[in-house]
């Protein structure tokens, strides 16, 4: 409300807003509950595995306000940092032309965050898993581009899409929100994977190389993004 003027103006499409569990997010987490599985052979071995759950360490206060406060500092993140990122990216008029830019590097970042937290709560992948990840992502570019082709889906969002496409700041403001959270999530994994003494984790065969991989990769990515801008 702060940004426009607590006028009620959308930051994202309708189309968009109606497809988000239905087509964005939805067949990656109904793989996750049907084929994942944790320490499945350990059952019948190591009986203590069901100590955490009979102590209710899953799921206590502490965890769940780390919830909330985890959803407020991500949601304030990819909400305002688009319209930071955004300002004067307007190759013709040097301005953002419209709040519709930033709604869809907004919603974009949160497509990809949201399929990548699948990282961090599934412990078996499979081919198929990766494909339909990688294919949940994508079909937000492909709504978009129909969205945005007629006035007939969102006269508004018209051609906001083909015009965001072509701003060099929307990727760079895109690889920076998703890599700023993702990180964190990643270290907070890689601690409590470390650092837990749950019997599970204790169990489970975590390799370290894997996490190097890919905070080698995000270290990168940084560093590309922070020449990119300085040229």
């Amino acid at each position: 409300n702060a940004a426009c003027g607590v006028s009620g103006q959308k930051y994202y499409t309708e189309g968009a807003i109606q497809a988000f569990n239905l087509v964005f997010t939805s067949i990656p987490i109904v793989c996750y509950a049907i084929y994942d599985q944790d320490l499945v052979l350990y059952n019948t071995k190591y009986p203590q595995l069901y100590r955490d759950c009979i102590k209710n360490e899953y799921f206590t206060s502490t965890v769940f306000w780390n919830w909330i406060g985890h959803a407020i500092f991500e949601s304030v993140l990819v909400a305002l940092m688009p319209l930071a990122i955004l300002q004067k990216s307007d190759i013709h008029t040097g301005t953002l032309s419209t709040f519709w830019e930033a709604g869809a590097l907004a919603y974009t970042a949160i497509i990809i965050i949201c399929n990548l937290k699948m990282l961090f709560i599934q412990h078996r992948w499979y081919p198929f898993s990766i494909c339909f990840l990688i294919l949940s992502i994508l079909s937000w570019f492909l709504v978009a581009w129909v969205l945005n082709s007629s006035t007939w889906f969102d006269y508004e969002f018209y051609m906001v899409w083909n015009r965001v496409l072509g701003i060099p700041s929307f990727w760079y403001g895109l690889l920076l929100i998703v890599t700023l959270i993702f990180s964190k999530d990643l270290y907070l994994a890689g601690n409590a994977s470390f650092s837990t003494n749950s019997s599970a984790v204790k169990l489970r065969k975590v390799n370290r190389c894997i996490y190097l991989y890919i905070y080698l990769y995000i270290y990168v990515c940084m560093c590309i993004y922070i020449v990119v801008v300085c040229i």
